[in-house]
């Protein structure tokens, strides 16, 4: 990310499953030499205080997200819903979900156009049980334009930490 100093602003995120000693590797991409940056560390304690907040908690409440990346925490006993409006006939849907299966397995649902029923009918699932991934793709049909929620959830063998950093990729392509 870029800020309005025109300085390359870059952020990471992860959630330890133990607690131990973490290293940070930092390097150019493009392999440029003599780089200076400052780099400055924080570590927040994720309990299931901090997800009482219920924030995209229920269907209905699912935020809304466009084709990109995204990061997120699921809490103990919770989903943790999405919201992709507007898909057209004709598109595929595809999430991409990273987690580490270490912490707690995770899975991914997708729901097709709920109308006043949210989430709607469940269209595809990825539910394996070992890895740290999970994918899906769903074409919609000639008769499924609308609204699709994403649905994150705690899988088989989840983990016993009290919550789990995950990241996901939407996509909508033709």
């Amino acid at each position: 990310n870029v800020s309005a100093a025109g300085v390359n602003e870059e952020e990471a995120f992860f959630v330890a499953c133990s607690a131990g000693d973490y290293l940070v590797k930092v390097y150019s991409p493009t392999g440029q030499a003599n780089s200076s940056y400052t780099l400055t560390p924080g570590v927040t304690t994720t309990s299931p205080q901090s997800c009482a907040d219920g924030a995209n908690g229920a269907a209905t409440e699912a935020g809304v997200v466009t084709p990109g990346v995204y990061r997120d925490v699921l809490c103990p006993g919770r989903w943790d819903y999405w919201r992709v409006n507007g898909v057209a006939a004709g598109k595929t849907i595809s999430v991409d979900l990273a987690f580490d299966n270490a912490c707690g397995n995770i899975d991914v649902r997708l729901y097709g156009p709920a109308g006043s029923n949210p989430p709607g009918t469940k269209v595809a699932e990825s539910a394996q049980t070992t890895g740290d991934s999970e994918s899906l793709q769903y074409a919609v049909p000639a008769n499924g334009a609308g609204d699709y929620i994403i649905g994150v959830k705690w899988g088989s063998g989840a983990g016993t930490l009290g919550a789990s950093a995950y990241n996901f990729t939407v996509a909508v392509t033709p």
